[in-house]
């Protein structure tokens, strides 16, 4: 079926206000006989009348009342959506909010940043760090235009577009007595002492759905709250733990943590954005993913970390259903 025009739809309605041809000509700025030819062109491909041409005055049709009420509010719509569009493109007056694993905050946010707010500086954008339950919750209530975090089971309100894979790996001090190995099984666990996050972490929840026999987080000698709290405390001697491959990438090469990749089994996760499905992101929101997806291709600390992988150059990285972690 062909529609009308947009034009044409206009020209109907300011017909229908100003109850005259000669008077909707003038407003719209052109000749009579052209926006009558526009409007019965309206009512051929409608096959429907809808003015009365009197001598002195234009009326409605019934039909052509029942269709001026529908698209005056279908312009509004229109309007409205175009005015929010150029609003949220004027980066005079726009504002981004993300939350995101901290981890993501600490090595991917501060060069988005930058090269974002060098292209927009007038846009206001604030990157909320946060456990996966929180950020979970932050999309939910609409508190932020994305997310970058892990999903863990599919939910009907959000998609999920994953853009990287990553593996645990084992790390510890220099020192160590496990730092020249290659690999470290899950079971070797049980006999080192163990830094950990806490339980109901991300990483702990990761590990337990992977590995529920696993005693790792039940029997910790410490644990703490965030992913550089267990770099720290690592880094200082006398323990090791385990993170994911993307949690190393920041780590200096100066530094004297060690690491190598955990087998028996293979655990990984993965990270992608968090958005919702009823609801699609901004136009600056938008633009400032693309930037951060730009970091993460460019960035030599990711490129350079073994076990991660990015997904973000693959066909098939639209919205999916929940893939938080996996075993081989």
């Amino acid at each position: 079926m062909t529609y009308p025009t947009i034009r044409q739809i206009n020209g109907l309605l300011t017909v229908a206000r100003l109850g005259s041809f000669n008077r909707a000509a003038v407003e719209l700025g052109v000749s009579q006989s052209a926006l009558s030819q526009s409007i019965q062109q309206m009512e051929f491909l409608l096959d429907a009348k809808l003015l009365e041409r009197g001598h002195r005055q234009v009326t409605m049709t019934p039909a052509g009342e029942k269709l001026v009420i529908r698209l005056e509010r279908l312009m509004r719509d229109l309007n409205e959506a175009i005015t929010e569009l150029k609003h949220e493109v004027n980066e005079e007056a726009g504002s981004v909010s993300i939350a995101c694993l901290s981890t993501v905050a600490t090595l991917l946010m501060p060069e988005t940043v930058r090269r974002f707010k060098r292209d927009y500086p007038q846009v206001s954008i604030t990157i909320r760090d946060d456990n996966v339950d929180g950020i979970l919750e932050q999309v939910k209530t609409g508190e932020v235009d994305f997310a970058i975090t892990c999903l863990f089971q599919d939910d009907r309100e959000i998609n999920f577009r994953p853009l990287l894979r990553d593996r645990f790996r084992f790390i510890c001090h220099k020192d160590h007595p496990y730092s020249d190995r290659s690999q470290v099984s899950w079971d070797e666990l049980r006999e080192i002492s163990m830094v950990t996050t806490t339980k109901g972490s991300g990483i702990s929840r990761l590990i337990e759905r992977a590995l529920p026999n696993i005693r790792v987080f039940r029997e910790a000698a410490y644990e703490v709250s965030r992913v550089p709290s267990v770099l720290k405390i690592v880094e200082d001697g006398g323990v090791s733990s385990v993170l994911p491959a993307l949690s190393l990438a920041a780590v200096s090469r100066r530094s004297s943590i060690s690491h190598c990749p955990m087998v028996n089994p293979v655990v990984q996760r993965e990270v992608g954005v968090l958005s919702l499905r009823r609801q699609a992101i901004s136009v600056l929101a938008a633009r400032f993913l693309d930037y951060l997806i730009e970091t993460m291709k460019t960035d030599r600390r990711i490129a350079d970390q073994a076990d991660i992988e990015l997904l973000i150059n693959n066909a098939d990285v639209g919205p999916r259903s929940a893939k938080a972690i996996g075993t081989a």
